[in-house]
C-alpha cells in the first residue's frame, strides 16, 4: 500500500509507476467510480472520459489521498498501455527465474539506479563483470508475447575516442565462477530515464544485492573510468601527454611550490598515511586571467599517472548535488584529482557579497562528514580576496594558497620563447628588448602577441615551415598587442561600466604596461 505525501495529498505519477501492481490498479479504478467527487457531486469515468478531464478541474479522493486529474489520467494509460503489452513479458521472465535459481528456493530481489554517463558505465560494467568472473547461462530479452530476443545494446563511451556497445535492455543468467551462486539479473532503462539493475537469486545463500556490490567495486577497480579524465558529468576528456611542467612557464618559486603541493604529495601519500598524516590535500591558486594558473592544470590532468582526474567548471554544475556526487567518486577512485577551474562562480563568493546555494555544498564536499583521503583538489580564483572565508582561510579545505602574479621579464622573455618553440616558430629580434615593453602584462597577452606576429608573417605570404618573426613584424604586432590590452584594461566610457572607479588608469608606457600597479 502507498503512503500518503506530507501534504496529505497522496503520491505523484512517478511513485505510482514505481509501486503499483495489476492489483493496485484495478482497485483505484473502482474508488475513481465508485469514490471520486467534486463539490461533492459523483463522477463516473470512462475510458472516452479521460481526455475529456484534462480541460477540467477535477480531482479524485482515494484511498491514497487528493490526486489531480492530469496525474490519475497519466497513471490509467501508462498502466493500461504497460499490461497490455508485458504480462506475458513478465511471467515468462519469472518462470525463468524461478526454472534457473529453483523453483523451491525463496529468492531475494535488490534493485539500484544510476543517472546519465553513469548509468552507462554501470551496464558496461554489469557486462564485464559476467564475461570475467560468471559462466553465462543465458543472455535474452522478451517481446510482448514472452519470446525470447537477443539483448538490445547501447553504445557508450569508455574512453575519449572508444565507444563499444552494453546491453541496455536485457536479462542475464549467470553462476559465478567462484561461489558457484546463480543470479538472475535485469538491466533496463526505467520511465524516467534511470538505468536500472535489478538482481535476484537465492535468499539461503546471500544477498541479491551482492552482485550489485561486485558490479560497483569492479567498476572502481578495472571499471574505464580508473586512471581516465573526466568532466563533472563523468564524459571522458582529451588529454596531451606531451604537455608537462616544462610548458608552463612560471617564476621558479611558484613552479617549486606547485610541484610539491600537487606532485609532492601524490607522490608521497602512502608515506603520510604511514606516519598518520592526512592524505587529503587543497591547493588554490590565485591571481590575476592568464597568469598560468590553468596551464599548470592542464599540466597536472597531463602527467598524473595513474590517477583519476576530475575536471569541473562552472559549466557542468547547475544543479545542487553534483559537486558531492563528483566528490563521492573522487572518494572511491582514490587517489584521485579534483581540479575546480574558476572556484569564485562555483559557488565560492563570500557570503557577505552574495549568496549561492553551493557554497554549502561546495564546504562540506572539501571538508565535510566524509572522509577525503586520497583526493588532491586544486582549485583557481582570479578574485581570492572575495571567497568565502571558509574557504580561503581554512586548511584542510585549501591547506596551501599559492599567488600566481604577473610574469617579470625574465619570464616574459622565457614564456616567449616557450611559445615560439612550441609551434616551430624562428624569433629574429630582441627578446629582451620585447620583453621589457610586455612588463604589467599577462602569459596570455605573449601568446597573443606571437600569434598576432605569426599572422602578419602569414598574410605577407611567408611559409609554414619557414615561419620567421622578424623585428619589423614583431613592432607592428607589439604596437597593436599594447593598444588592444589598453582597452581591455580601461573601462570604456560607453559600456555598462560606467561609474566605476579604478585606482590607477592602466597605460602602456617605455617602462612597461602597467595594469595592476
Amino acid at each position: 500500500m502507498l503512503k500518503k505525501n506530507k501534504n496529505n495529498e497522496g503520491p505523484n505519477i512517478e511513485e505510482f509507476i514505481e509501486h503499483f501492481d495489476e492489483e493496485a490498479m484495478k482497485e483505484i479504478e473502482i474508488q475513481i467510480e465508485k469514490n471520486s467527487t467534486k463539490g461533492g457531486k459523483e463522477l463516473k469515468i470512462g475510458d472516452s472520459a479521460l481526455d475529456k478531464m484534462l480541460e477540467q478541474d477535477k480531482y479524485f479522493m482515494t484511498p491514497w489521498g487528493k490526486i489531480s486529474h492530469v496525474e490519475i489520467t497519466k497513471l490509467v494509460k501508462i498502466a493500461r498501455e504497460s499490461w497490455s503489452a508485458s504480462e506475458e513479458t513478465y511471467c515468462q521472465a519469472h518462470l525463468d527465474i524461478h526454472e534457473f535459481i529453483g523453483t523451491e528456493v525463496e529468492t531475494d530481489t535488490h534493485s539500484r539506479e544510476y543517472s546519465g554517463t553513469y548509468g552507462k558505465l554501470m551496464f558496461y560494467s554489469v557486462g564485464k563483470l559476467i564475461e570475467e568472473e560468471f559462466e553465462l547461462v543465458l543472455a535474452t530479452r522478451y517481446n510482448e508475447k514472452g519470446a525470447k530476443l537477443p539483448p538490445s545494446k547501447k553504445s557508450v563511451k569508455i574512453g575519449p575516442d572508444l565507444e563499444v556497445d552494453a546491453t541496455a535492455s536485457g536479462w542475464y543468467h549467470a553462476i559465478h565462477k567462484e561461489s558457484k551462486r546463480k543470479y538472475a539479473i535485469q538491466v533496463y532503462i526505467d520511465y524516467g530515464g534511470e538505468f536500472c539493475v535489478s538482481c535476484h537469486c537465492d535468499s539461503t545463500l546471500g544477498k541479491a544485492s551482492d552482485f550489485i556490490n561486485m558490479v560497483e567495486k569492479w567498476f572502481v577497480e578495472k571499471g574505464p573510468l580508473k586512471g581516465a579524465v573526466v568532466n563533472a558529468e563523468l564524459d571522458f576528456l582529451e588529454i596531451d601527454v606531451n604537455y608537462g611542467m616544462d610548458d608552463v612557464v612560471l617564476d621558479e618559486k611558484i613552479t617549486n611550490s606547485l610541484q610539491l603541493n600537487v606532485f609532492g604529495f601524490l607522490k608521497n601519500m602512502e608515506s603520510l598515511k604511514t606516519l598518520g598524516l592526512s592524505t587529503s590535500r587543497g591547493v588554490l591558486l590565485a591571481g590575476p586571467p592568464g597568469t598560468g594558473k590553468t596551464s599548470f592544470c592542464r599540466a597536472v590532468l597531463n602527467n598524473k599517472d595513474e590517477s583519476t582526474a576530475f575536471y569541473v567548471t562552472s559549466d557542468d554544475v547547475s544543479t545542487v548535488g553534483t559537486i558531492t556526487e563528483i566528490y563521492k567518486h573522487a572518494r572511491a577512485f582514490a587517489p584521485s584529482i579534483v581540479i575546480i577551474e574558476d572556484i569564485d562562480t562555483l559557488g565560492g563568493l563570500d557570503r557577505r557579497i552574495g549568496s549561492n546555494p553551493l557554497l554549502g555544498e561546495l564546504l562540506n564536499a572539501l571538508d565535510g562528514a566524509e572522509d577525503n583521503s586520497g583526493v588532491i583538489t586544486v582549485a583557481t580564483s582570479n578574485h581570492v580576496e572575495h571567497l568565502d572565508e571558509a574557504l580561503r582561510n581554512r586548511p584542510g579545505r585549501f591547506d596551501a594558497i599559492i599567488e600566481v602574479g604577473l610574469p617579470d621579464k625574465d619570464a616574459l622573455s622565457a614564456l616567449m620563447l616557450n611559445v615560439a618553440t612550441s609551434h616551430n616558430i624562428k624569433i629574429n629580434f630582441n627578446v629582451g628588448k620585447v620583453a621589457a615593453k610586455l612588463n604589467g602584462l599577462t602569459g596570455a597577452w605573449v601568446k597573443e602577441l606571437l600569434t598576432h606576429s605569426a599572422l602578419i608573417a602569414l598574410d605577407d605570404g611567408a611559409a609554414i615551415d619557414k615561419l620567421v618573426i622578424s623585428e619589423k613584424i614583431i613592432s607592428v604586432a607589439l604596437e597593436d598587442v599594447l593598444s588592444r590590452a589598453n582597452i581591455a584594461a580601461e573601462p570604456p566610457t560607453h559600456s555598462a561600466t560606467i561609474g566605476a572607479t579604478t585606482t590607477k588608469s592602466p597605460k602602456a608606457s617605455a617602462g612597461g604596461f602597467e595594469l595592476y600597479g
